[in-house]
């Protein structure tokens, strides 16, 4: 609860330029230095493109992914992007150009719903924020990019553009689909827990499984845990929020907000209620739906 906590003050401390360019600044020098540490340790290289070299268990293929990094990119993009918000115009580029740079980056990490969960809330933003001069370079960027890739044929060397074929090919979802089956059938065979719930982790305990293979969808997890009425209540509250910060004039310009969204969009492909983060942030928009405007998001 206490990253619920500072999540809220975050979301609701008195806002002025003064604390969004701290914050900027702070949260920049980080994904510089995380991005350096990377480069001292080997763990990236640039030949032609930059790709990760992640540890791996036993022989085999030596490309995997790492959620973390790609969702460390795809945040440090959502960041870059709304500071690309400038009056003067190589700002934009200087802006957009660290995005596009950190969203190949959160790419080449390769978790398909980290990195896809950034292309949602960076077109989030766009529509918000609409700019034709940034539609502009946006499109400019991914044709030139595109092109490149064919012509050179690097694009079948990127290895999320690997798994999301084999995701197409296979029909695999890494198991999600059998917990969302598992679950559906639970609440069929035990009512009860729809009518009141059954207690965090009970989804586990019912079929015998590890710690980790819970539901991996926040909301069915939530109505498994407190029932339906509890469980519908507090997503609808959740997504209320979402929707009232998202309009407010504050919430386009936070990146609190957006980072904020972007756990709650994680949380429906891999979220568990026992995390640091899945439902603190939906108590956190649940109470910025119950609650009058807020001046700072």
């Amino acid at each position: 609860m206490a990253f619920g906590v500072a999540l809220l003050h975050a979301m609701t401390a008195q806002d002025s330029a003064k604390n969004r360019s701290y914050l900027n600044i702070t949260i920049t020098s980080y994904i510089f230095l995380a991005f350096v540490f990377l480069v001292l340790t080997q763990a990236i290289s640039f030949a032609p493109l930059p790709e990760f070299h992640f540890d791996t268990f036993g022989e085999g293929d030596p490309r995997t992914y790492s959620q973390p990094t790609t969702a460390l990119f795809g945040l440090a993009s959502i960041l870059f992007f709304l500071q690309s918000y400038q009056r003067a115009f190589w700002l934009q580029l200087f802006w957009l150009l660290a995005a596009f740079f950190c969203l190949y980056l959160s790419m080449a990490a390769g978790a398909r719903g980290e990195f896809g969960a950034t292309v949602l809330v960076l077109l989030l933003v766009a529509i918000r924020k609409p700019l034709l001069t940034h539609y502009s370079l946006i499109v400019l960027f991914l044709c030139a990019i595109g092109i490149y890739l064919i012509q050179t044929g690097l694009w079948q060397e990127i290895s999320i553009l690997e798994r999301f074929f084999y995701l197409i090919e296979t029909q695999s979802f890494g198991e999600r689909d059998r917990f969302i089956y598992e679950s559906v059938n639970l609440l069929k065979e035990q009512p009860i827990c729809l009518l009141s719930g059954c207690g965090l982790n009970y989804f586990q305990n019912h079929y015998g499984n590890t710690f980790g293979l819970y539901p991996h969808n926040s909301i069915i997890e939530l109505i498994i845990s407190y029932g339906a009425t509890i469980g519908t209540g507090l997503a609808f509250l959740t997504l209320k929020g979402i929707w009232k910060a998202y309009r407010s004039e504050q919430g386009k310009e936070s990146f609190i907000f957006y980072f904020a969204l972007y756990l709650f969009i994680l949380s429906l492909k891999s979220g568990s209620l026992v995390s640091i983060t899945t439902l603190p942030v939906m108590l956190v928009f649940a109470f910025v739906a119950c609650h009058k405007p807020i001046k700072s998001l």
